[in-house]
């Protein structure tokens, strides 16, 4: 499904539909990922995000996850 959004996010929305979804997708996208349970769903969220940060403050983003790490929390066992 990400990869139909991808595909319909960079190539059937105008340069101005896309400036104006583009916070909404980024915040999504991030937020899933910090909330996914397990690491593999991280890493799908993640090159969604990754794919669909057109702006800077998402690139500013990617750059601290690549020079600092990305802090992933992992469910406690209960």
């Amino acid at each position: 499904m990400l990869r139909q959004v991808r595909k319909l996010y960079w190539n059937f929305l105008s340069d101005a539909a896309r400036t104006r979804a583009a916070a909404t997708f980024e915040e999504s996208m991030w937020t899933l990922m910090m909330c996914a349970d397990r690491l593999s769903n991280k890493k799908i969220f993640f090159d969604a995000y990754r794919d669909l940060a057109p702006n800077r403050r998402a690139l500013d983003q990617l750059l601290r996850v690549l020079n600092e790490g990305l802090k992933v929390r992992r469910p406690n066992p209960v």
